[in-house]
């Protein structure tokens, strides 16, 4: 489904080599539950960036079918990532003005898909969520900005979910709610990748991929 091939990226700070992905290769196919552990600051989200069409390595190539995700126009790379790639942050990202359900709505203005209401009402259902539908974000407890922001990641009914660090921030039960639904996600044929320091997270997946910190150095 997805083949990351020696992928790696680097950043200079005032004359500083920062290595923020050290060569890395992962494959990533049909219904895995793959977790992605590592110290902060070992490149899990940048790892997650890379593999899902938002930051382009400076090594490596990203191949879907077998053509290079950023030899693609960036316009095909963004139709592309609409439709296969739903992301999910620890920070959430909703937007403040805007309900739980125009939150969970926006992955439509971004492809020619009709109206997805339902489809928006029905995830926000399955999460418990629907007597918030109408609330801001700042209305909602941790928990619920995440699952938010799990429903608004499965709105266009996408093939992988790469998810990062989203128990962070959760209580115990809040984490297993979310767990929870990347497992049904992975059941019904999905495939997440879950950037994780959580041994406990991680412990779910299918495999691990463990990212070591790699030392940056000045020339």
């Amino acid at each position: 489904m997805l083949q990351l091939q020696k992928i790696s990226k680097i950043y200079w700070k005032q004359g500083q080599r920062i290595i923020a992905l050290p060569p890395t290769e992962l494959t990533i196919g049909e219904g895995e539950f793959i977790a992605v552990r590592g110290a902060s600051g070992s490149g899990k989200t940048t790892l997650l960036l890379i593999a899902g069409g938002l930051l382009h390595p400076d090594s490596g190539h990203v191949l879907v079918q077998g053509k290079d995700l950023y030899q693609m126009e960036s316009g095909d790379r963004a139709h592309w990532r609409s439709l296969n790639i739903g992301f999910v942050f620890q920070q959430y990202h909703l937007l403040p003005y805007l309900s739980v359900l125009d939150n969970v709505l926006v992955p439509q203005l971004a492809v020619d898909v009709g109206d997805l209401y339902d489809r928006a009402a029905d995830l926000i259902q399955h999460f418990g969520l629907t007597s918030r539908q109408s609330h801001l974000p700042s209305e909602l407890s941790a928990g619920e900005k995440q699952r938010v922001a799990l429903a608004r990641a499965l709105l266009l009914n996408p093939k992988i979910i790469l998810a990062d660090e989203i128990t962070g921030n959760l209580d115990p039960h809040n984490a297993e709610i979310v767990l929870r639904s990347l497992h049904e996600f992975v059941d019904q044929g999905g495939t997440v990748v879950l950037a994780t320091h959580d041994a406990g997270a991680a412990s779910q997946a299918h495999r691990i991929l463990s990212l070591s910190m790699e030392k940056s150095g000045s020339e």
